[in-house]
């Protein structure tokens, strides 16, 4: 596709290395790939990731479409485990089942304040 140019570097006794490096179209389908961030790309946790790991390949507007589609999705996953919680409390739920439910609970709670702590202050930046 000519996304990717390799470059054979002979060494003495040893096998070749191979450099590889993206071409210019190799860039552009990168950022492609990386704009695209669906709703159902926006649960997983390694498509989230990645993206943030290239985030300088992005302008400011995309990396911060990218973290309101990931709160979005924690907003949702929190509402969720919310309303497990009030179904446990009103099923008398005790002990481990308890324990695990808060535990992931407190998991997506601090997500969700990372993401909106982040995203207020990108907005807060490009004013």
């Amino acid at each position: 596709m000519g996304a990717v140019e390799r470059q054979v570097v002979e060494q003495e006794g040893r096998p070749n290395k191979h450099l590889y490096r993206l071409t210019r179209h190799g860039a552009e389908l990168m950022q492609s790939y990386l704009r695209d961030f669906s709703s159902e790309r926006a649960a997983s946790i390694p498509e989230f990731l990645t993206r943030v790991a290239f985030f300088d390949l992005l302008e400011p507007e995309e990396r911060q479409e990218i973290l309101q589609k990931r709160l979005d999705h924690v907003q949702r996953k929190l509402e969720y485990l919310q309303k497990a919680q009030q179904m446990a409390d009103e099923a008398g739920a005790t002990g481990y089942p308890q324990r695990v439910l808060a535990f992931q609970t407190q998991q997506v709670r601090n997500e969700y304040q990372w993401l909106a702590d982040w995203l207020e202050e990108m907005r807060a930046n490009m004013k």
